[in-house]
C-alpha cells in the first residue's frame, strides 16, 4: 500500500537510519533542536525582562483609567476624597477656576485658625479607596512652591474665608489641578476618570476636537490668539455651531445660576432652581435675540440679577447636535472666570453641565485634544 500523503516510508532510499545521509540529517536535526532550545530560552528571558518592565510601567501609570471619588450634584461634579485621618472633603470641579480651600475645611484638617501659612496649604494624604492626586503632580508649577511628600514639589492651595454662597463645599479643584493630565468626565456614568497621559478612548473622527485656548500647542482658527506663555492654567475652548454659525465656546464645568420659580416653571425641565447652566455673553445674547425672534426668551429668569434666559436651537458639538437648550445672559460685563483661567474676548459662549451631561467627555490637556462621546455610546 502506498504511503499516505505527508508520511515517511520506512526503509529503501527514504530509510533515514539505514544510510549515511540519514545520519547526517539526524545530526543536523539534533543541532537544530539545540539551537532552537537556546533561542526559546533567550525569548523566555527577554519575555521575563519585558514583563518586569511592563509591571513597573503599570505601577507608575496604571493602564486602566482610575475612577476618582465623585458625586454629581445637579450636573456639577463634586469630588469627595477621604483623608488618611478620615476627614471627607467636598471639592467642586471648576475647569475655569483656581483651586482653594475654605477656612472651615482647613480647620477640619487639623490646622488651627491663623496657623495656615499665607501662601496656602498642601492637600493632605488620602486613603487609597477615596484618593485624588494633589496639585503640582500634573506638571504645573506656581509660586510659591513647597517641597511635598517624597520630594515632589507640590503646589499650595490658597485659603479663603467661608462663604454662604457655597453651602456644603470645602473648596474647589480648578484649572491648575486639571492641567497637564488626561481626564474623562463621564456625566451619563456619573464618573470622573484619571487616565494615562495621551490615553484616549476609541472614538470616531467626528468626536475629536482640538482644544483652542490655553497652553495646548495648537494655532486656533479664525485669528484667535493662543497663550504659549506656559505660566498659567488654561481654560479649554472648542469650536461649536449654534443655528448654523461657528463660534468658540469655553468649557466651564462649574457654570451655574439660581433661577426664579417662574423661570423654572416655564422651562418645564423638572430641575432645581439652583442649577448648572450654559451662559452667554450679553452682547452675543442680544445679537441672537435680534437675529432669531422665534427663539423663546424668559425675562427676569435669574434670581437676584433679573437677567433673561433664551432657548437656543441646534447647538452642534463635535458630531452631535442638541436641538434646544436654555442659556442665561450674563449681564453687561464679561462672564466671570473663577479667578484661575482666562479666555480671549472673542469667546462669548460658556458651556456648563447642562451641555456636558450629553457626553462622555475626555480632555487631554497635554495634547490639547477633546473627545466627545455621545451619551448613547456603546
Amino acid at each position: 500500500m502506498p504511503p499516505r500523503r505527508g508520511s515517511w516510508r520506512r526503509g529503501g532510499r527514504f530509510g533515514l537510519a539505514s544510510s549515511g545521509v540519514g545520519a547526517a540529517v539526524l545530526g543536523a536535526a539534533a543541532l537544530g533542536v539545540a539551537v532552537l532550545g537556546v533561542a526559546v530560552l533567550g525569548l523566555m528571558v527577554r519575555g521575563v525582562e519585558s514583563g518586569a518592565r511592563f509591571l513597573h510601567a503599570q505601577a507608575l501609570h496604571p493602564q486602566t483609567p482610575r475612577s476618582l471619588p465623585v458625586e454629581l450634584d445637579d450636573l456639577q461634579l463634586i469630588l469627595v476624597p477621604v483623608t488618611a485621618s478620615g476627614v471627607t472633603l467636598r471639592l467642586r470641579l471648576d475647569s475655569g477656576g483656581t483651586s482653594f480651600l475654605f477656612t472651615g475645611a482647613v480647620q477640619r484638617l487639623g490646622i488651627p485658625p491663623g496657623a495656615a501659612p499665607e501662601s496656602g496649604v498642601a492637600l493632605p494624604e488620602f486613603q487609597e479607596r477615596a484618593w485624588i492626586p494633589g496639585l503640582g503632580e500634573g506638571g504645573v508649577r506656581r509660586d510659591p512652591p513647597d517641597t511635598g511628600r517624597d520630594g515632589v514639589q507640590e503646589i499650595l492651595m490658597p485659603v479663603r474665608p467661608d462663604s454662604g454662597e457655597w453651602p456644603g463645599l470645602d473648596g474647589v479643584l480648578g484649572a491648575d489641578w486639571l492641567q497637564g493630565r488626561t481626564w474623562t468626565l463621564d456625566y451619563p456614568g456619573r464618573l470622573l476618570l484619571l487616565r494615562n497621559p495621551g490615553d484616549l478612548p476609541l472614538h470616531g473622527p467626528g468626536e475629536r476636537l482640538d482644544l483652542l485656548w490655553g497652553d495646548f500647542g495648537h494655532d486656533p482658527p479664525g485669528g484667535m490668539p493662543g497663550d504659549r506663555s506656559g505660566g498659567g492654567a488654561g481654560v479649554p475652548v472648542i469650536q461649536v455651531e449654534v443655528g448654523g454659525e461657528s463660534l468658540p465656546a469655553a468649557i466651564l464645568t462649574a457654570s451655574g445660576a439660581e433661577l426664579t420659580e417662574a423661570a423654572v416653571g416655564a422651562m418645564g425641565d423638572l430641575r432645581a432652581a439652583r442649577r448648572a447652566i450654559t451662559r452667554v455673553d450679553a452682547s452675543l445674547f442680544d445679537e441672537w435675540r435680534s437675529r432669531h425672534p422665534d427663539w423663546t426668551v424668559l425675562e427676569g429668569a435669574e434670581e437676584g440679577t433679573g437677567e433673561p434666559a433664551m432657548e437656543i436651537r441646534n447647538l452642534g458639538v463635535a458630531s452631535s447636535e442638541i436641538a434646544r437648550l436654555w442659556v442665561l445672559r450674563s449681564g453687561e460685563g464679561r462672564v466671570e472666570i473663577g479667578g484661575g483661567g482666562s479666555v480671549p474676548e472673542m469667546v462669548r459662549l460658556f458651556l456648563g453641565g447642562d451641555v456636558l451631561r450629553e457626553f462622555r467627555l475626555t480632555l487631554d490637556y497635554g495634547a490639547g485634544v477633546a473627545v466627545f462621546e455621545p451619551a448613547g455610546f456603546p
